[in-house]
């Protein structure tokens, strides 16, 4: 929620006006991280050469500044419009411009904070920026862990043809399902993949990354569990079956 203690905030962008409704309503959180993927974001640089900079040349690296947090270390701080810089650091700041999505994976693994010191913000730690972008999420399933699984209402095709394709041809895999997850520690919703196989976890876990790195999420991370062979079958699509 907005902190009454700091500056009023009103909306520059519809990145921001998107923002502020997800800082209201959790169920909108997905549709503002989806717009940050895509919007301009802007990161404070030490380099006078890359002021402003929308795009890096091959192999060009660049110092974005870093801000130190009580009792959780480095973080880097990146704003939804240049102006936000000069609320929060004062005027004169040199800026790196980027697609978000560019930038994440600039900046990746790091904890991040938006708009650090202004009325609307969000801090999220590395393994929730890799959910932001997509990447695949480890989960270790404590017994007394409730998590509510279903079956898509629509079934995501392109997800479902590209996880068949990679896991098919693994004959140690004996069966694979796909399901809408709902953890207890989050308010949003994500895929979750549940193989049954005695092949080593490296091995799927390496598939399973380059399958899903570039596949059609619609907008939710993705987490997998791999059991053994003998545990219950899974709920949700079939993506192997023997």
């Amino acid at each position: 929620m907005a902190d009454p203690m700091k500056p009023s905030f009103e909306p520059l962008n519809d990145l921001e006006r998107l923002l502020v409704v997800a800082m209201h309503d959790p169920s909108q959180r997905t549709v503002f991280t989806n717009a940050l993927l895509a919007s301009d974001v802007f990161a404070i640089t030490h380099d006078s050469g890359i002021d402003g900079k929308t795009v890096l040349k091959a192999g060009e690296e660049v110092g974005i500044v870093k801000m130190m947090l009580p009792d959780l270390g480095l973080a880097i701080p990146l704003f939804t419009a240049p102006s936000r810089i000069a609320e929060a650091y004062g005027d004169g700041r040199r800026y790196l411009s980027m697609n978000g999505r560019a930038l994440l994976e600039l900046v990746r693994p790091s904890r991040i904070v938006l708009n650090p010191g202004l009325s609307y913000g969000v801090m999220w730690a590395p393994e929730e920026v890799e959910g932001i972008l997509g990447t695949p999420q480890a989960r270790v399933l404590d017994r007394t862990e409730s998590v509510m699984l279903g079956v898509p209402k629509r079934e995501p095709e392109d997800l479902m043809f590209t996880l068949r394709t990679a896991f098919q041809p693994i004959r140690e895999i004996t069966g694979a399902w796909l399901a809408i997850a709902k953890w207890p520690d989050s308010a949003d919703m994500t895929w979750f993949l549940d193989v049954r196989t005695k092949a080593p976890r490296d091995q799927i876990s390496s598939v399973y990354a380059a399958a899903v790195k570039d596949a059609d999420l619609a907008g939710m991370p993705i987490d997998m569990a791999i059991r053994d062979p003998g545990d219950p079958p899974g709920i949700g699509l079939e993506v192997v079956s023997r």
